[in-house]
């Protein structure tokens, strides 16, 4: 069996991991499963928190040195080394590093060497460019319109670990056990308290919600889909407002979901329907004793929600399951429906 570990603040969490390909992954966070939560190769100089997912393999180091370099610009120019991180491992096979910028990047490109017990081991460049401008919004609507009959067309895929028996019906699955379902999110109606959202795989019902629309944005007050309707006391946001700049965190707890962190991102040029677009991720974190959750929201002003994540994983490294949400295409509205109204304005 082979393992994962991340390395933040001196802690570190031992999981399991599958045997792909290992390779050293920039990317904003590390979610529950440690899979990256946006890799990229270029990054706005105004994001300063990174981490790098790294993955052992057969290499059996006691220590880890990860040096961090602004390269050159022009020939002759030698690379600057602006940081580094040492890493007793003793017998594990693989790090996760977290590094945390002391100020904006300066734009140029970076590389990260990471050597084992003093040998040169693995690599990963990326480039720092410009902050990107703000998006422009008047109001939540601006952001993801909640209309009547609105469709957001998605792929919804779901893996779990090997000794995890997982029953998806008319689901496909591939060769490396990953379901595999059309899927949609829908607006059917709208109530006194909220505007009714169904989620739907292969044409059937997988879960409903009730969303209210607020001066902080849009937040779930009622899950519907499940033997008694659950009220959700505080709401639990969704898509706050304004949206995060830069780097932000937060907490929100109830008594009935218990206390979760919230970390947002932007903007950022996140993959869309149309290309890259600039947007804004939101990821929830719930850590206990016996499972860590998360749940990633990729957000383009306009589009609204155009990636969903939500992965489930043991304190002992067992990955429970790791749901993605994918938006295929743009969001349409029916003839029948176009002339409805939106959400309510205010909770």
């Amino acid at each position: 069996m082979r393992y994962r570990i991340l390395a933040c603040a001196g802690l570190a969490f031992v999981l399991s991991i599958p045997a792909e390909a290992q390779k050293l992954r920039m990317a904003l966070a590390a979610a529950a499963d440690f899979t990256p939560v946006h890799a990229f190769v270029k990054i706005p100089a105004n994001i300063r928190t990174i981490v790098a997912i790294a993955e052992l393999g057969t290499v059996k180091p006691k220590k880890l040195v990860a040096g961090y370099f602004k390269l050159g610009d022009n020939a002759g120019v030698p690379d600057e080394q602006i940081a580094e991180q040492v890493q007793t491992i003793g017998d594990t096979p693989t790090i996760v590093f977290r590094y945390a910028a002391s100020k904006d990047w300066t734009p140029g490109k970076y590389r990260l060497d990471v050597s084992a017990d003093s040998r040169p081991w693995q690599s990963a460049e990326w480039e720092v460019v410009p902050p990107l401008p703000s998006a422009t919004l008047g109001s939540v609507d601006d952001i993801m319109s909640l209309r009547v009959g609105t469709t957001w067309p998605m792929t919804f895929t779901s893996w779990s670990s090997p000794q995890v028996t997982v029953t998806l019906p008319g689901a496909g699955r591939d060769a490396n056990g990953t379901h595999h379902m059309s899927a949609a999110m829908t607006i059917p109606g709208v109530e006194q308290d909220g505007v009714r959202v169904r989620h739907t795989r292969n044409g059937k019902l997988a879960e409903e919600e009730l969303w209210r629309v607020g001066a902080g944005g849009i937040a779930v007050v009622g899950r519907l889909a499940s033997p008694k309707p659950l009220r959700v006391d505080p709401p639990l946001p969704i898509i706050p407002f304004p949206l995060p700049g830069a780097e932000k965190s937060w907490d929100w707890r109830s008594r009935e979901e218990g206390q979760w962190t919230f970390r947002g991102w932007g903007p950022v040029l996140l993959a869309g329907p149309k290309g890259e677009q600039p947007g804004y991720i939101i990821v929830m974190e719930q850590p206990t004793m016996a499972r860590i959750m998360t749940r990633e929201r990729d957000i383009i002003p306009g589009l609204g929600i155009s990636r969903e994540i939500f992965v489930n994983q043991t304190g002992s490294g067992v990955t429970l399951f790791h749901q993605e949400y994918v938006l295929t295409g743009v969001p349409t509205i029916s003839d029948a429906d176009s002339s409805a109204p939106l959400g309510p304005e205010k909770p």
